[in-house]
C-alpha cells in the first residue's frame, strides 16, 4: 500500500505511476525490494537518482521518467487521494 509520509514516497510512487497499469505492479515491487537502499541514498537528489535507475531497469527512458517527476499535478492528485 502507498504511503506518503514525506516526498520520497510520493515520487516512488509517481515513478511507479510512470509506466501506466501494465507496468505498475512490477516497478512497485522493485521499489519495494530495494526500499532500504534508495531510501538511504543520501541527499533527495540522490533518491532521484536512485528511483530513476529503478524506473530505467522497468524499461522506461529520461525523458518519460522526467516527465512523471514534474507532473505537479499528478502529485497533488496522490497527496489528495492518500489524505
Amino acid at each position: 500500500r502507498e504511503v506518503y509520509f514525506d516526498r520520497y514516497g510520493l515520487w516512488a510512487s509517481m515513478v511507479a505511476r510512470c509506466g501506466g497499469q501494465e507496468k505498475f505492479f512490477g516497478i512497485a515491487d522493485l521499489i519495494y525490494k530495494s526500499q532500504s537502499e534508495w531510501t538511504r541514498a543520501g541527499e533527495p537528489a540522490a533518491i532521484v537518482d536512485e528511483l530513476r535507475k529503478i524506473g530505467r531497469l522497468a524499461g522506461l527512458d529520461n525523458e518519460t521518467l522526467d516527465e512523471c517527476l514534474k507532473d505537479g499535478a499528478k502529485a497533488e492528485a496522490l497527496v489528495a487521494w492518500y489524505t
